[in-house]
Formats: C-alpha cells, sequence, structure tokens
C-alpha cells in the first residue's frame, strides 16, 4: 500500500503543472498533439536523452554548508548533456528516474523522511521555441489553475504568485500556486522554461501545512535549477 501510494504521489507531481503547460503547448501551437515517445533530430541523441548517460547522474556533493554546521548539505543532479539542465537538492533525498515514460526525460526526487515532498523534472518536446509564446506569466498560471480545477477529485485550486525571471540568457516562469483536492490541500511552486523546442518543468510540491516548513529547501532547489540554451534543428 505505501508503494501504491509513493507511485501515485511521483506520478502526481510529474503530472501537475508540467501536464497542464503540454496543454498549453497544444493549444499555442497549429499541430495540437506532442508524441508520447517524442522523436529528436538523431537517434543517438533520443537515445541519450532517454535513457540518460553517465553523465546524467548526480555529481559528487557540492555545498558551502557542512553537516557539521547542522545545514542540509547540497549536491548538484545533472540531466543528459543532450539536454543540458541541473539542479541542486539534499543529498539524502532519493533520486529515481523513468516513473512514467510518456516524456523525453524525467527525473524525480524526494524527501525520505516525507514521501509527500517531491520535486519531479520532466522534458517534453513542443512546437514553439520560447516560453513567452505561452503568454505572460500570469496567464500561464491562471490557465494551469484552471487545468487544476477540472481534475477528478479536485475542489479549488488558487495561484499566489507568479514572475518572470531571466538567468543567463533564459527567461524561466515561476509559479506558485495551491491545489485543494480529496486527496488534502498541497502546495506547489513551478519552474519552467523552453529552449530547442523543448519544455522543461520542474515542479515541488508539499502537503500545505508543511509546506512553511520545507519552503527553504524546496526554495534552494526549486532556485537552482538551470537549463543550458539549446539550438534547435529540424
Amino acid at each position: 500500500e505505501g508503494d501504491s501510494l509513493g507511485t501515485a504521489t511521483r506520478r502526481e507531481v510529474l503530472q501537475s503543472a508540467s501536464a497542464a503547460l503540454l496543454s498549453l503547448a497544444v493549444m499555442t501551437t497549429a499541430q495540437a498533439s506532442i508524441a508520447a515517445e517524442p522523436a529528436t533530430a538523431s537517434a543517438s541523441s533520443a537515445s541519450s536523452a532517454s535513457s540518460g548517460s553517465p553523465s546524467s547522474s548526480p555529481s559528487s556533493s557540492s555545498s558551502s554548508s557542512t553537516a557539521s554546521n547542522g545545514e542540509t548539505v547540497f549536491k548538484e543532479y545533472r540531466g543528459p548533456i543532450a539536454l543540458g539542465y541541473s539542479f541542486m537538492h539534499p543529498s539524502t533525498w532519493d533520486v529515481s528516474k523513468k516513473v512514467i515514460k510518456t516524456h523525453l526525460n524525467e527525473v524525480i526526487v524526494t524527501n525520505p523522511q516525507e514521501k509527500k515532498l517531491t520535486i519531479g523534472v520532466v522534458v517534453d518536446e513542443v512546437k514553439i521555441d520560447n516560453i513567452q509564446k505561452f503568454g505572460t506569466p500570469k496567464d500561464v498560471g491562471d490557465r494551469v489553475v484552471n487545468i487544476e480545477t477540472k481534475k477528478e477529485g479536485v475542489t479549488s485550486a488558487e495561484l499566489k504568485s507568479y514572475e518572470a525571471v531571466k538567468k543567463k540568457d533564459m527567461t524561466y516562469y515561476l509559479l506558485d500556486y495551491e491545489v485543494i483536492s480529496s486527496r488534502g490541500p498541497k502546495r506547489f511552486l513551478a519552474v519552467a522554461t523552453i529552449t530547442g523546442k523543448n519544455l522543461y518543468v520542474m515542479t515541488a510540491q508539499s502537503p500545505s501545512d508543511k509546506f512553511e516548513t520545507y519552503q527553504p529547501t524546496i526554495q534552494k532547489i526549486t532556485d537552482s535549477f538551470e537549463v543550458k540554451p539549446q539550438y534547435y534543428t529540424p
């Protein structure tokens, strides 16, 4: 039972903001479809992106804090070289891949002490080349919340905040929203960007009543999420 609950939670975090943003991609583009198993410019790059490579393994611990300080030690996770994303996460958290096989690339990081505190990253091909073509951060946030309210068991959803942030020539949309459902209230922080006609979404999920406790850790993870600019070649 515990394992099935964990799987359901993992599926939920991977399918939340990313699914909503993919829905927006469908609405934004002329071709209203995104392949469940996307093709890439070359078979070799598709294999690397989907299955990962030695470079996709987490790197060694990297943090200014030490365990003796009583602070959380973070280490870096790097996705496949072909996709060029990375982020920091607590060194004691569990990292798993390929929970569901409907994305170009996917990874999930879970707090072993609080299984409902989860960070998911998914990458999918889209037909547009920058996040601004979805609309403003508020436009995207409103649509994400609207899609959430249509899900089974959801009674309400509220957009708490939204903003656009530029880092190293990349624009990221940051969304903070809460969803009330039959599973209880949950708080989400999502970071999304597009480059090389790939949509990258990191979604952090926490029970609402524990959000303030975990917010500093969640914020450090989401702030660390970076994607290298990619150049699309048809």
